[in-house]
C-alpha cells in the first residue's frame, strides 16, 4: 500500500516528539515530495530545523508554509521564535503580532511576544503580554516564569515571588525558576536562608551548575557559615576553574576565618582572571 503525505507527516511528528529531528525532517521531506503544497509539513519541518539550531533554514520553511496558508497563526508564531533565537527581536514581534491578528487567543504567541519585548529591555510592555497569555491559559508555565523574571528585573520583587512560585507549583523541576528566585532573595531581598533553600533545590536538579554553587556559597557566607561557603566555592571552581567571582568570594570567606595567606592566593587568582580588585 502506497503511503500518503499525511502518513509521512504523522511519522515525522512522532519522531519530532521523541527528539529525532533529523529523522522527522526526512519524513516531512517525503511528504513534501508527494505534495509540495502541504503547508503543515513545511511548518513542522521548520520546527525540526529550529530544534537543530538551523534557524535560517527553519525560517525559510516557515515562510513556505505561510506562502501556502497566510492565516497559519501557529507558524507565524514559530517563525517569530526562530527570528528571536537569531536576535532579530523586532522582526519576531511583527510575526507574533501577525499571529495574534489571526488568532487573538493564541496564548503561546502572547508569551513569545512578551519574551521578545523583554529581550529588547521593554519590560513594562512585556508584562501585559504575559498577563494576556495567563488569562487565556492560567497553567502556562513559561508565562508565569517569564513574568517573574520581568518583575524581578524591574525590582518588583514582592510581585515576582508569586510568579516564580506559580511556575514552580506547576513544574517543581524548573531549575531556572529555583535559581532566579534564589538570586532575587539573595541580592534583592537579602533573605539568605530562603535563598539557600532555593539553591539547594536548583542543585538537586542540576548539580553541575557552577553559578548556583557560587550563589549558594555567597548566601552561606552572608549568614556566617564560611566553611560551608568555601565548600560551595570549591565545587564551583571544580566545575569552572576560571570563575573569577568564585575565587574572589572564596577569598572573602577565608579572610573571615583568619586564613589570610590562602585568601591572598584566591584574590591573586581572581585578578589573573580579570576581576578588578582594590590594591592590598
Amino acid at each position: 500500500m502506497t503511503e500518503a503525505p499525511k502518513d509521512y507527516l504523522e511519522k515525522g511528528n512522532a519522531l519530532l516528539d521523541t527528539g529525532d529531528y533529523q529523522g522527522a525532517i526526512q519524513c516531512y521531506e517525503k511528504a513534501l515530495g508527494l505534495d509540495p503544497k502541504y503547508a503543515l509539513a513545511w511548518g513542522n519541518k521548520g520546527n525540526a530545523l529550529d530544534n537543530l539550531g538551523r534557524h535560517e533554514e527553519a525560517i525559510k520553511s516557515y515562510e513556505k508554509a505561510i506562502e501556502l496558508d497566510q492565516r497559519f497563526a501557529l507558524v507565524w508564531s514559530d517563525k517569530g521564535v526562530a527570528l528571536g533565537k537569531l536576535g532579530r527581536y523586532g522582526e519576531a514581534i511583527t510575526c507574533f503580532d501577525k499571529a495574534l491578528e489571526i488568532e487573538p487567543k493564541l496564548a503561546l504567541a502572547w508569551n513569545n511576544k512578551g519574551l521578545a519585548l523583554e529581550y529588547l529591555g521593554r519590560l513594562e510592555e512585556a508584562i501585559p503580554c504575559y498577563d494576556k497569555a495567563l488569562g487565556l491559559d492560567p497553567k502556562h508555565i513559561a508565562a508565569w516564569y517569564n513574568k517573574g523574571v520581568a518583575l524581578d528585573r524591574l525590582g518588583r520583587y514582592e510581585e515576582a515571588i508569586p510568579c516564580y512560585n506559580k511556575a514552580l507549583g506547576l513544574d517543581p523541576k524548573l531549575t531556572l525558576a529555583w535559581k532566579n528566585k534564589g538570586a532575587m532573595l539573595l541580592f534583592g531581598l537579602y533573605l539568605y536562608k530562603e535563598a539557600i533553600t532555593c539553591f539547594d533545590k536548583a542543585l538537586e536538579l542540576d548539580p553541575k551548575n557552577a553559578l548556583v554553587w557560587v550563589y549558594k556559597g555567597n548566601a552561606l557566607d552572608k549568614v556566617g557559615r564560611d566553611e560551608e561557603a568555601i565548600t560551595c566555592f570549591d565545587k564551583a571552581l571544580e566545575l569552572d576553574p576560571k570563575n573569577a567571582e568564585a575565587w574572589y568570594l572564596k577569598g572573602g570567606a577565608l579572610v573571615n576565618l583568619g586564613r589570610n595567606e590562602e585568601a591572598n592566593i584566591c584574590y591573586d587568582k581572581a585578578r589573573e582572571l580579570g576581576l578588578e580588585l582594590a590594591p592590598r
